[in-house]
């Protein structure tokens, strides 16, 4: 991964990091052919994380299984071994500080990660400045107030806006 995407990536809050893996999740979904009702609902139980006060539920360790039920059988076996590895770097963005107190690598190495996975399947990497806490930033007509300093974790916000950049450029 590059330089200047590390740089941007450690310039997110907690909640912008994890917003920002859940436009790639998503992405990752829209290109193995994983949409409908049961996928839209299962990432909008995830998207509460950036809004949430109490933030000891999250767990998307069995999203991917959900997921795939989804689509029944219609998912080939590499397909299903590629979008694992994903949501478990999703899990670790959201949990790696839960319970053991701040430390930038716990989510900025699971973040870059997810990055590499992306480009390994020619997927490409949502922009990072809508995610970046401090900005104000206008996307597809969304105005994006993000995160914010002095705080790790980021000021909570509506993060659902940001799932528009999820279907940009993710021909399947």
């Amino acid at each position: 991964m590059s330089l200047l995407l590390r740089w941007q990536i450690s310039r997110m809050a907690i909640r912008g990091r994890v917003a920002f893996g859940l436009v790639c999740a998503e992405r990752v979904c829209h290109r193995l052919g994983l949409t409908g009702d049961q996928v839209d609902r299962v990432f909008g139980d995830l998207w509460r994380y950036t809004s949430d006060e109490r933030l000891d539920w999250w767990n998307c360790k069995s999203t991917a299984r959900e997921i795939l039920e989804t689509a029944g059988g219609s998912v080939s076996m590499a397909d299903c071994r590629f979008l694992y590895p994903v949501m478990r770097q999703l899990d670790e963005i959201g949990g790696g500080n839960l319970f053991g107190g701040y430390r930038n690598e716990n989510t900025l190495i699971p973040s870059l990660e997810l990055c590499r996975l992306l480009s390994s399947r020619g997927i490409s990497i949502p922009p990072t400045r809508p995610f970046i806490r401090g900005s104000r930033r206008t996307v597809l007509g969304f105005t994006i107030w993000s995160i914010g300093f002095g705080d790790p974790w980021g000021r909570r916000f509506d993060g659902r806006e940001l799932r528009v950049l999820a279907s940009i450029d993710c021909p399947r």
